[in-house]
């Protein structure tokens, strides 16, 4: 029998997160916190959380403007993304947590780690968006192939006749490619809304967008808010930062500049696409939980 799961609350300043609770946070078990990437859903990890619900209790978030968390009129700075985790550490009083974060969502958790000492004990990140602080970095636009990008997010189909024809579609786009059943569908369910007759998007285009505005100017070096990312140097606890072999090429200096904000990280490579947890469940499960099995050195 699946193990319950619960849905918490946790105001951020404008937003409320939205936290999906499996199995009971008494105290007993240990914790995993899990942060999905740009665009997806808490539910994503739908066929990962019972391998980690057999030892944890865990904790799915919806970043905000995605799933069940609120939209922020602006506000999707790489430090509000940490304001709200770091909200929702204090306010269920998370220590020693195992924390597992994909993308801009392992972002989310090596930022407020290192901002609540205490709050991990490990973390599983996989190709987070990371870059060394640089000094004098003057502000400029995105270049032209992030800046036909973003305008592509913006114009993206939002509403469909049915979750049916959504999901269908969604399928046959890249952010979706080699998906197993169960994140797929887990994204049909919580990644979709039905509002006046059609289906949309959680994650409204221009709110995408505007996450994606800053990612990329990280990917082009461009990011005048880079110092966000020196508190990495302070973190102590075992760190693993993960690749995929089969990724776009964009996020490969991103892990090297994570390795080298964090020397001491654990590095693999998985065999797989970007998302690795939803096209080869199993073997991600697997890695999160031998390192966090593995003893501190």
């Amino acid at each position: 029998m699946p193990a319950l799961t619960t849905l918490l609350r946790v105001p951020s300043g404008p937003v409320e997160i939205a936290v999906h609770a499996t199995g009971e946070p008494d105290g007993r078990r240990p914790v995993a916190v899990l942060l999905h990437g740009t665009g997806y859903v808490a539910q994503v990890w739908a066929d990962v959380v019972p391998h980690l619900a057999r030892t944890h209790t865990v904790l799915s978030i919806d970043r905000r403007g995605h799933g069940m968390s609120g939209q922020a009129a602006g506000g999707y700075e790489f430090s509000d993304f940490a304001d709200d985790l770091c909200a929702v550490v204090d306010a269920l009083g998370i220590q020693d947590a195992l924390g597992v974060g994909h993308s801009a969502g392992a972002t989310d958790l090596l930022l407020a780690a290192a901002r609540r000492p205490g709050a991990f004990s490990r973390l599983f990140t996989v190709e987070p968006t990371a870059m060394v602080p640089r000094e004098g970095v003057l502000e400029q636009e995105l270049g032209k192939l992030p800046r036909a990008v973003v305008v592509k997010v913006q114009r993206r189909r939002n509403a469909f006749p049915s979750r049916q024809e959504a999901l269908g579609h969604l399928s046959r786009t890249a952010g979706f490619a080699g998906w197993q059943d169960g994140g797929l569908r887990a994204f049909g369910d919580f990644g979709l809304v039905e509002r006046d007759g059609a289906v949309y998007l959680r994650c409204h285009p221009e709110s995408e967008a505007a996450m994606l505005r800053p990612i990329f100017h990280v990917m082009e070096q461009s990011y005048t808010r880079s110092e966000v990312f020196a508190p990495l140097r302070e973190l102590r606890m075992p760190v693993c930062v993960a690749s995929c072999a089969n990724s776009e090429p964009v996020y490969a200096p991103m892990v090297a500049a994570a390795r080298e904000l964090i020397p001491a990280a654990r590095h693999l490579t998985f065999p797989t696409g970007h998302c690795v947890a939803q096209q080869d469940p199993d073997l991600f499960a697997s890695a999160v939980l031998d390192f966090a099995a593995t003893r501190s050195t």
